[in-house]
């Protein structure tokens, strides 16, 4: 106790409470989620003797709250009661109603650094298909065997990410950008192929260019938004 007083003929105690938080992080969003925490006040005593009631004008959360890749966003109070619907294996336990009071902050990821790292094998193997898919469009070379060397970084940055979670929690985003990033790869193998099929086939390098062209830009164009959008959905979720 910290400080015990009568303010305007309410009793006002201030205390410093240590606490441990023990919470299963829903990791769906990561490394772009946030987190809710909750820390209860329950008193010993049942709600006919003590009821705690919020003084949500006097309530607030230390605005320099530091916690490494996270920033506060929102915090708040709350005041309630509890019931206990069990007799604790005793028979003749009452089920006491108590009063319970409850802080809440909720912590959101600070930027896309993180995302960054997850992801840096795949965005260079990313990087290397459209080389591949440039150099076959514009130089008249066949560079699909360069394809499979792609496919090692790919598995790679999958295995870096699945590491960095417990093999109980959803991967969720981590899955998805991975996922994204394997069909960035076939898709850039197909498109490979068919300029070469163009080339090989028909004896016409003129459509071959062209095709190759259009089918770049617009892959690339696709490829670029997903890692824009599937990161920003996830980062502004509640």
């Amino acid at each position: 106790m910290v400080k015990d007083g009568v303010v305007d003929g309410w009793r006002y105690q201030r205390a410093r409470i240590d606490i441990t938080v023990n919470k299963n992080f829903w990791t769906v969003r990561f490394p772009m989620e946030s987190h809710q925490l909750r820390f209860y006040i329950e008193p010993d005593y049942s709600a006919d003797r003590v009821v705690l009631i919020k003084d949500g004008e006097n309530s607030a959360i230390n605005r320099s709250l530091s916690v490494p890749g996270f920033y506060l966003t929102r915090s708040d109070v709350a005041s309630y009661t509890s019931i206990y619907n069990t007799s604790y294996g005793e028979p003749d336990a009452v089920n006491d109603i108590t009063s319970e009071f409850m802080t809440q902050v909720e912590l959101n990821r600070t930027g896309l650094g993180l995302y960054a790292k997850c992801f840096i094998a795949l965005f260079g193997t990313s990087l290397w298909v459209f080389i591949t898919m440039f150099l076959c469009t514009f130089h008249r070379v066949d560079p699909l065997s360069m394809i499979p060397a792609v496919l090692f970084g790919t598995v790679s940055n999958i295995m870096v990410g699945a590491n960095l979670l417990p093999d109980s929690l959803n991967v969720g985003l981590l899955e998805y950008v991975n996922v994204w990033g394997i069909l960035t790869i076939i898709a850039g193998a197909l498109t490979i192929i068919n300029i070469n099929r163009i080339r090989n086939k028909y004896n016409d390098n003129y459509f071959a260019v062209i095709f190759g062209r259009i089918i770049s830009f617009t892959l690339m164009f696709i490829v670029i938004l997903g890692h824009i959008l599937m990161p920003l959905s996830a980062y502004l979720v509640a």
